[in-house]
């Protein structure tokens, strides 16, 4: 082999490499951020659960409604299911939740009371390479997950001169 095709072998190997690095990545980092006022000023029952491609179909099936009542729900070890209890105004909360071998899926459900929209009451988060941090807002009456950027520090500082 010219060194010229071993070189572009070994790259091409480097990104492939890299790119499996990216795939199958089993932890969230999660920042949850309260309203002032949620749900009715109640607890709000809030699920994380840790999924993979094949659970995750069967999750999303019995949605928030049925969920907090499921069979499924109870069979859950604490690797695949993080179960937070929320109130209005708390501090924000950041964690990593690690899933078990497979994750590939982070789903995200509430019970908020006399609410039942299933986009209201949902998130699902699919962590990838570059995309890891998520932040979850939850408002008086639904959820929002948005990704947290990354600040570009070196052009700001740039552009600041």
């Amino acid at each position: 082999m010219n060194p010229r095709a071993r070189c572009a072998a070994i790259v091409a190997l480097a990104c492939v490499l890299m790119l499996a690095a990216g795939c199958g990545h089993r932890t969230a980092k999660i920042v949850i951020h309260t309203s002032p006022q949620i749900n009715g000023g109640l607890l709000l029952p809030v699920d994380v659960i840790a999924t993979n491609q094949d659970k995750e179909k069967e999750i999303l099936k019995i949605g928030p409604d049925q969920w907090f009542q499921s069979e499924l729900r109870q069979t859950l070890s604490e690797k695949e299911l993080m179960r937070l209890a929320l109130k209005g105004g708390e501090p924000d909360r950041s964690f990593k939740f690690k899933g078990p071998k497979g994750t590939n899926a982070f789903i995200v459900f509430a019970d908020y009371q006399g609410v039942t929209e299933r986009e209201s009451q949902q998130q699902t988060f699919y962590p990838r390479f570059g995309h890891k941090k998520m932040i979850l807002d939850v408002h008086g009456d639904r959820l929002e997950m948005r990704e947290k950027k990354k600040k570009k520090k070196a052009e700001d500082d740039g552009e600041a001169q």
